[in-house]
This record gives C-alpha cells, sequence and structure tokens, in this order.
C-alpha cells in the first residue's frame, strides 16, 4: 500500500465530515500515521495542507448550494463551520475573487474544488503529456532527474519511452530516457505532473492577485518543508555555506541552488515586467543579476578561495534585501 492509499482515507474521512468539526488527529489516525506525519505526506501527496483541503471542499460545497438553492447564503455558510459571516465573506472572496451575494446573483460559473481523488493511474497522464510535446510545449515531471524534476521532451510510441531532459547530467541512460511505465515509480513514487492544456478564464487582475498571494505565502514559509529552511529562511541558510559552515565537499550543491532558485528569479523578473508592475520587475530584476553573478563566479572560480566566498555571500544578502522588500510590496496589495 504506498502513501496515496493512505491519504485516500482521511480524504474520505474529510468529506464525510465536511459540515462538522474536523480533528487533523482523526484524520492521522484514519492514515494510521501521527499527526505529524500526516500532515507531511498529506502535502507531499497533494501539494496542498489538510487546512488548505478542507477550506476549499468547504467553500467549494457552498458555492455549489449558493447556486442550486434558495437556502439563504448565511445559512449554508453556518452549516459548513463558518461561525460569523464576516470570515466567511472574506473567505469566499479571497477563494473566488467575489462576493458570496455577487455570485448569487449573477450565477457565474465558478471552477469549484471536487474531491480529491486517487484513482488517476499514471498512463490516464501519458495522453496529456503527448499532446503537449505535440504542441512544442515539454511536460514538466517530478523524479526524471532521480529524484528532482526534469522535464519531458519526447516519446517514442512503439519504444514505449520518454525523451527527458534531467537536472542530473551524467551518461547513464536515465538521464536521457524514462519508460512509460517508470512514470511515478521511480526514486520516489510519486506522481507530480504540470502541462499546459489551455488558457485561465481568469482576469488578468485576478491573475496577478493569486501570483502575489501565492509569492508571499511561499517567501514567508507558509510551505511545509520539513527540517529544511523555508521561504526566505534558505538565504541565511545558503549563505552560511559560503561563510562559517563551508564544506568543499557540498560544492555541487551550492551550484545547484545558486543555479536552481537564479532562474526563478529571472522568470520572477519578467513577469512583473510584462504586467506593467515597475516596481516589483525592478527589484527582481536585480535579484536575479545578484543570483547570476553570484553562480557566474562559483563555476568560474575557486571556491576554496576565501575572498571569492565573500563576495557570493555579499550579493545573496543583497538579494535577500531585495526580496524581504518585495514580500513587503505584495503584501500590501493582497
Amino acid at each position: 500500500m504506498d502513501y496515496r492509499e493512505h491519504i485516500a482515507r482521511a480524504v474520505e474521512y474529510i468529506e464525510k465530515n465536511l459540515k462538522n468539526e474536523i480533528d487533523l488527529a482523526a484524520c492521522a489516525k484514519a492514515c494510521g500515521y501521527s499527526k505529524y506525519y500526516f500532515l507531511r505526506i498529506f502535502k507531499e501527496v497533494t501539494g496542498m495542507t489538510p487546512a488548505d483541503y478542507i477550506r476549499k471542499r468547504r467553500l467549494s460545497e457552498i458555492a455549489r448550494r449558493i447556486c442550486n438553492t434558495d437556502e439563504y447564503i448565511s445559512e449554508i455558510a453556518f452549516a459548513y463551520g463558518f461561525n460569523s459571516k464576516e470570515n466567511f465573506t472574506r473567505a469566499f472572496k479571497a477563494e473566488f475573487h467575489i462576493l458570496p451575494s455577487e455570485y448569487k446573483m449573477a450565477q457565474n460559473s465558478l471552477k469549484l474544488y471536487e474531491p480529491l481523488s486517487f484513482e488517476t493511474k499514471p498512463f490516464c497522464v501519458i495522453p496529456e503529456f503527448k499532446s503537449s510535446i505535440n504542441n512544442g510545449i515539454p511536460a514538466i515531471s517530478w523524479d526524471t532527474g532521480l529524484p528532482e524534476w526534469g522535464l519531458i521532451t519526447g516519446y517514442d510510441e512503439d519504444g514505449q519511452m520518454f525523451s527527458i531532459l534531467s537536472i542530473v547530467e551524467d551518461d547513464s541512460p536515465a538521464s536521457s530516457q524514462m519508460p512509460f511505465a517508470q512514470l511515478g515509480k521511480r526514486e520516489i513514487p510519486l506522481l507530480s505532473v504540470l502541462t499546459i492544456t489551455g488558457k485561465s478564464d481568469k482576469t488578468e487582475e485576478n491573475i496577478l492577485y493569486d501570483t502575489k498571494k501565492l509569492a508571499v505565502s511561499h517567501l514567508t514559509g507558509a510551505e511545509w518543508s520539513d527540517e529544511n529552511a523555508s521561504g526566505l529562511e534558505a538565504y541565511p541558510a545558503l549563505i552560511r555555506h559560503f561563510e562559517e559552515d563551508f564544506n568543499p565537499d557540498l560544492s555541487w550543491n551550492m551550484e545547484y541552488f545558486l543555479g536552481t532558485y537564479g532562474a526563478l528569479k529571472y522568470y520572477a523578473w519578467k513577469y512583473f515586467e510584462k504586467i506593467k508592475e515597475t516596481e516589483l520587475a525592478t527589484i527582481y530584476k536585480a535579484v536575479f543579476e545578484a543570483w547570476q553573478e553570484a553562480f557566474e563566479i562559483k563555476t568560474s572560480q575557486d571556491i576554496s578561495q576565501l575572498e571569492v566566498r565573500v563576495r557570493i555571500s555579499t550579493l545573496l544578502k543583497s538579494a535577500h534585501e531585495n526580496e524581504i522588500q518585495a514580500v513587503d510590496i505584495m503584501s500590501r496589495s493582497i
């Protein structure tokens, strides 16, 4: 029995108790896990915390009943555990970007969050991979890099083989090819994939709002990360590797972090530039350039030299200060 089967038990418990108080300890017991381990595995398997899932499901069921019944909105909300109209309205607006009363009047089509299903098998997503690749867009998949993210760039129908671009560069076949049957079953057996299937029906304003909300959540450490530093706390943790905790045996790890995180800052810069958020674009341009320069120093100079490491840590400290400023700016608009 794998993690997904265990978490399916917790999801079943949650679905039966959406109108009742849900005890996370009881969810954990349904899985046979401790509460701490349950929280960790639920996030790994579903991509969200149990609290996030419960909130999304309750709000979705409320939205469905608002649309399909003549019940008072407040009565529906109370039935699903919201103890005040204000708290419910705030949560509904944050989730769907529309007030409950406006939704009932307009009868807008909302993208509701359906119960999680664990019936999907790896081969069910293969057609999506093929469609994305046929459209010239690689698919993103976990555990192609053993164990890391990578791109699925092509496929061989006859040989039942994917062509992959792994971040782990070596000469082994595993770094360039992966059998269809191994999808979701490699070093860490989780199926987590991303393909672009179309355009969102959200307005640009709502996309920006959601993007900032997600960025602030990530940067302030709201996402589970076990014992690793989360959010902006990753900066001091990485800087220490170039200062008092320097270990030449971790040289490749440092290079990996600099290259990977730096690319993410580039995307942030270009996104904010595209939507004309000039202040944030300027900040993330500076952040990216600091990470990129640090990466270039790491890959071209002798990291055992103290002055080289000082230059890298100084660049990271500058980027850290800029991202703290970015969080403050984004927080004021969400």
